[in-house]
């Protein structure tokens, strides 16, 4: 689990989880977004299919949103896989 302090992020905005050796993403129903190397996974309010993430990958978890006079950043991350599943 992980928490951010982003305005542009729902409660329960994504998944991210390691299985056979892989790291996945999906994103589940959030209103601005997952984006992974810019390409939303899903539609606003709909849960997308997994995507598998590769080292580089750079994933987006909501998008800039202006408020008035503010913006309201999203969060990014670039990914670095390495041993998933090693012991």
């Amino acid at each position: 689990n992980a928490w951010f302090d982003a305005s542009v992020m729902s409660r329960q905005h994504a998944e991210v989880w390691a299985e056979a050796r892989k790291v996945y993403i999906r994103d589940t129903r959030s209103v601005n977004g997952t984006y992974v190397n810019g390409r939303r996974l899903s539609a606003a309010g709909d849960e997308s299919d997994p995507v598998e993430l590769k080292s580089d990958d750079v994933v987006e978890f909501g998008c800039d949103v202006k408020e008035d006079e503010t913006v309201h950043s999203k969060v990014a991350a670039r990914v670095n896989v390495s041993n998933v599943g090693l012991e």
